[in-house]
């Protein structure tokens, strides 16, 4: 079956930059939120991915409702214009184009999205709640983007709530959203709302426990809840096709990220947009590599000989791309000496004894050993086989 992502755009763009605000690496949030886009494409299987925004112009709700989301704080500081900025030329320039239509929110290109989509399976990558009454058996799903990765299906919804989803629009208008600035019925609450819903079997019923000033009350918040489903199906069409890139397109997108947030995370923020598009072929290569016995012949603590042919080896894989890591039990001075003599000699690392900062990201910490993708060391052991890759054990 095909699968969508649908992301809500505006909402994990919030929720990425309020995470790390005040943080010595802003550039951060755009690492977290194209890393977010990578694992859940991962985890669904999803094919493809479509980013759903907020529309330029004013919203239809708004026109409607004057106070609607009139309390909600959206950060107008600098960092964050520049953060929103960048990160959308970067997944423009990777050919991800973000939706809007006139007048609609990002929910509500979502809702259009699912109307359109035929037999594709959905996954919405949410943690707006609203989003929820899309949900539909298992071909509309909510992915909440936290630590695991919730998936929240239909099934889900019914246990917790004791009624369908189709009445969720009913509860939300009833009890109100004061995120959104929709004012509910008064004296209405979640419990009082679910018994409403499971006592009544139409709504008719239900307005009739009512009186005339809450129902008008509950229909104006029944129509700023309810999702529209109005955008237009060929809006999709050019959204859906499989994502193409070259290094011409990396080059730019780290010329975007260095010049706003300097170098430390490019890196990271590049390999996310790899894995993203599925080139698993250009990813950063990491080679840990030894010191003495493999760079220079082992005179511990003195520096031995050179060993052209794996120094070369290191020079050429780092030329190519890859990451160079010193891998060494050298400390304190003797370890300065061992940087100072590579450096002499055209190679200079990317860490020491330590893991780029883009897998620390990655691990949620710094793993007490070095991540690499492959370890060169005149001591490496392989049970069953001599030797790995490239060097004789035996000798």
């Amino acid at each position: 079956m095909y699968k969508i992502l649908a992301v809500d755009y505006a909402n994990l763009l919030y929720r990425c930059y309020w995470s790390v605000k005040g943080s010595m690496s802003p550039g951060l949030a755009i690492f977290r939120f194209v890393q977010s886009l990578f694992v859940s494409m991962r985890e669904t299987k999803c094919n493809n991915l479509v980013l759903c925004g907020e529309s330029f112009t004013m919203l239809r709700r708004t026109k409607f409702d004057k106070t609607y989301k009139c309390e909600r704080k959206k950060p107008e500081d600098k960092d964050f214009m520049i953060f929103s900025g960048v990160l959308s030329n970067m997944l423009k320039t990777m050919g991800y184009e973000i939706v809007h239509y006139p007048g609609y929110e990002g929910d509500d290109v979502i809702a259009s999205l699912c109307r359109v989509s035929g037999n594709c399976q959905i996954y919405i990558m949410t943690m707006d709640k609203d989003l929820r009454q899309l949900l539909y058996r298992d071909k509309v799903v909510v992915v909440i983007p936290n630590t695991s990765r919730t998936i929240y299906t239909e099934q889900r919804f019914i246990n917790e709530h004791g009624f369908g989803i189709d009445k969720y629009p009913i509860y939300k208008a009833l009890i109100g959203d004061k995120s959104d600035s929709v004012e509910g019925v008064e004296g209405i609450g979640p419990v009082k709302a679910k018994s409403l819903i499971t006592s009544c079997k139409t709504v008719g019923e239900l307005l009739s426990c009512l009186s005339y000033d809450e129902r008008r009350k509950f229909r104006h918040a029944l129509r700023l809840i309810t999702l529209e489903a109005g955008v237009p199906r060929k809006l999709f069409r050019d959204y859906l096709s499989k994502k193409t890139c070259n290094n011409q397109q990396y080059r730019v997108i780290k010329k975007m990220f260095t010049r706003h947030y300097g170098e430390e995370l490019v890196d990271g923020v590049l390999n996310e947009f790899k894995k993203l598009l599925g080139v698993d072929d250009m990813m950063d290569k990491i080679i840990a590599v030894d010191f003495d016995g493999t760079l220079v012949e082992n005179k511990y603590p003195d520096i031995g000989e050179i060993n052209r042919e794996v120094f070369d080896a290191v020079l050429e894989e780092q030329g190519a791309g890859a990451k160079i890591i010193l891998w060494t039990c050298r400390e304190e001075g003797v370890l300065t000496q061992a940087i100072e003599f590579c450096k002499y000699n055209g190679l200079v690392f990317d860490a020491v004894n330590d893991n780029l900062e883009y897998i620390k990201l990655n691990f949620n910490g710094n793993p007490r050993k070095i991540f690499a993708h492959e370890y060169w060391d005149d001591r490496q052991y392989w049970p069953g086989k001599a030797c790995r890759d490239g060097f004789d054990c035996e000798d």
